[in-house]
Order: C-alpha cells, then structure tokens, then sequence
C-alpha cells in the first residue's frame, strides 16, 4: 500500500469517529433545545441518559453512512447533491431504527419532538461536515495537494482521452505521472517505458493507481498487461 493509500486509510477512519461524534453533538443540542430553549420538562432522563444511547446508535450512523455511499466524499465522479441526499437517507434511516427502539421494542423513552430535533440535527452535521471537506479537498486538488500519482497504461486515443480529460480538470483528485505504451499520450506526459518493461516500470515508480486505456487493436495485449498491474500491488 502507498503512503498516499495509507493516509487516506487514517483520514477515512478519523472521518468515522468525527461521525460518530457529530450523532452525539446532535443529541446535545437537539436536548438543549427540547429542553431548554423550547422550556420543555424532561420526564424521562437527564442528559447523560440520552447521551448514552446517542453513543449506542452512532455506529448505525457509521455503518449506513459507509453502505450508501454518504461518507464517499472524495468520489468526485459522484455530485455532491446526490452524495447530501444519500446522507440525508443514511440518516433517516438511522433515526427511524432509534424510533422502532422507542415504540415498538420499548427499549428506551424518548420524548418524539426531541427525536425530531434529533434528525434534523444529525443530518444537519452531515451534510455540512461533507460540504466542508468536499470544497477543502477540491482547494488542495487545486493546489496540487492530496492527489493520486497515477500512471496510464497505453498510447492510443483511448489513452490520450484520459490524460488530458485529467489534465483539464484542476480539481482532479488525479495526477498523470505518464504513461506506459508504444508512444506519448501527449506533449505534456511522459513516457514511462514500453509495455515489454511494465513489470520493471511499475516497481520504479510506484503509482497509487494504475489506468488501463488501449485501443481495440491493442486488446490482444490486455490480458498480459493486467497480470503485470497485478503483480505490482
């Protein structure tokens, strides 16, 4: 695994716990609202008592979150608006298995406004928790930063497509670091070596991802070349 892969491993695993933390930042202050701001009487419990369950439930949260795809964030071939409504769903989801636990199975007493408030909330940080890194990621694509160093394997128009489709798009989590084929995709890219030295090629340069792109009279090459990014992890 890269160091780039491994970061990201890091990133995304200290995205889970700040989801985690969010679900129980929403039941904080959907109980300060509740009960507070809305003067309402808490016959229930006290804080502590709805945080404990708010701890309970978060790895739902997580778990849904991952499973619909909401905590993809760094997929930029995925719209944010579809990745906010997969959050939203993942979170109503969530909350609606918390309220099966209230009035079906009777495991715990909530007040029903205060779960209201408690989705409204829990969505409301997710939503702007991925709003917020999807245009931090983008400033530092921008910059260069936090970009995948990828190499493309062949030199046809499929290839050269890719690359400076690549190129084009500044906000790319994407680097071409060049390529691997008969000839250059482009002016801009370099090449890495010829397909009859992938195996050695790869080993040099290490990329983070490896894109295949031949034209169909190279697919008589195809079966070999993706042994070799196999064999090169």
């Amino acid at each position: 695994m890269s160091r780039q892969h491994q970061n990201r491993s890091i990133s995304n695993k200290a995205s889970a716990l700040i989801d985690a933390a969010l679900v129980v930042a929403a039941m904080t202050v959907a109980y300060y609202v509740r009960f507070n701001v809305l003067a309402g009487i808490d016959n229930l419990g006290t804080i502590y008592y709805h945080l404990f369950w708010a701890v309970l439930i978060s790895p739902v949260f997580v778990f849904l979150y991952g499973l619909m795809g909401a905590s993809n964030y760094r997929s930029f071939s995925t719209n944010l608006t579809h990745l906010l409504g997969r959050t939203i769903a993942a979170s109503t989801i969530s909350v609606c298995i918390l309220i099966v636990c209230v009035f079906v199975f009777r495991l715990v007493d909530m007040s029903r406004l205060l779960l209201v408030l408690f989705w409204a909330f829990s969505t409301l940080f997710a939503c702007l928790k991925t709003i917020y890194l999807r245009s931090h990621l983008k400033k530092l694509h921008m910059q260069g930063l936090d970009r995948l160093r990828v190499v493309v394997v062949g030199s046809g128009i499929s290839a050269r497509h890719y690359s400076k489709g690549i190129e084009r798009d500044l906000a790319s989590p994407y680097e071409i670091v060049g390529s691997i084929g008969m000839a250059p995709v482009g002016d801009s890219f370099k090449l890495l070596g010829g397909y009859d030295t992938i195996n050695l090629t790869l080993d040099i340069i290490n990329p983070d991802e490896i894109v295949v792109a031949l034209d169909a009279d190279e697919h008589h090459r195809l079966d070999d070349l993706l042994i070799a990014c196999e064999q090169s992890g």
